[in-house]
């Protein structure tokens, strides 16, 4: 065999060798390459990766509307609380409260409070009428004849009996008969917008 032969099959040799190891780095690198990707699209499926955020979370949070937070409601500063309801103070016995009829003069009213009849030992209903400004004058509605039930003349300012013609005072007095006796009277004091009634 000539050096030339011998040299061209070394030659030929070597370069053979080359390629094979080259190839082989070629082949292991991108097999290398391949599992890294392979790693990447596990991490992507499984949805662990911390780094990377959910898309349907995502999604989700954006279809819900923004949901609405009511104001805080603002207390009125200490100087501006509204005052205390006032509380009416109950009236004292024997006393009632005038309605706006009384309180013009001229007007009357009528006083059917059980408790406040009880008070003053009747049970006839009584007859308020306002003389003037300071005066209320009360009496029993029952005719002292056969008893019917006075009503006021305001024209003549007395109590008359629409049943058999008998006239009363306001005081409670027989101005005419046939009763013979007096209704029942009472004294009555204006305390401002009630009128306390006592036995005279």
């Amino acid at each position: 065999m000539s050096k030339k032969t011998r040299f061209e099959e070394t030659s030929n040799e070597v370069t053979r060798r080359v390629f094979l190891r080259n190839s082989t780095h070629f082949v292991v690198g991108g097999c290398a390459m391949a599992l890294i990707g392979c790693g990447d699209s596990d991490d992507e499926d499984d949805g662990l990766s911390p780094s990377r955020p959910d898309n349907t979370t995502k999604t989700v949070e954006q279809q819900q509307p923004p949901q609405q937070q009511e104001p805080p409601q603002q207390q009125p500063p200490q100087d501006e609380q509204p005052p205390p309801e006032e509380v009416e103070e109950p009236l004292a016995e024997g006393a009632v409260k005038m309605t706006n009829a009384l309180k013009q003069v001229g007007g009357n009213q009528k006083v059917r409070d059980r408790k406040v009849l009880n008070v003053l030992d009747t049970k006839a209903t009584i007859l308020l009428v306002r003389v003037d400004e300071n005066t209320v004058a009360a009496n029993t509605i029952v005719c002292t004849h056969r008893g019917c039930s006075v009503g006021y003349n305001k024209n003549q300012k007395r109590l008359d009996c629409p049943c058999h013609g008998s006239r009363f005072d306001l005081n409670g007095k027989v101005l005419r008969g046939p009763a013979g006796r007096p209704l029942t009277h009472f004294k009555a004091t204006i305390q401002g917008d009630s009128v306390l009634l006592e036995k005279a």
